[in-house]
């Protein structure tokens, strides 16, 4: 099964991942213009306030303002993912 097939196919196994809009901005589209696959995480939040929020690349940007649980639920697509990838 090819890569994006797995990745398209996370929101079926995962409740709260979904695919959204891609950004050029975003930390992984220089290996998407390099031609190589790439997966960008965030947040709804992020989302709906890309363009107003103040946190992000700055000091306020750290790992204490992450919710632990969504850590693991992220943890635990990215293995999914990895496993169907082995297979």
């Amino acid at each position: 099964m090819l890569i994006i097939a797995i990745a398209d196919d996370l929101p079926n196994h995962f409740s709260r991942i979904e695919e959204a809009i891609q950004w050029v901005q975003g930390d992984y589209s220089i290996f998407v213009q390099k031609g190589r696959p790439a997966i960008a995480i965030s947040s709804q939040w992020f989302i709906e306030n890309i363009n107003s929020q103040k946190i992000t690349h700055t000091s306020k940007y750290n790992i204490d303002i992450v919710g632990r649980n969504k850590l693991v639920g992220i943890s635990n697509a990215f293995k999914y993912l990895i496993e169907k990838i082995k297979t």
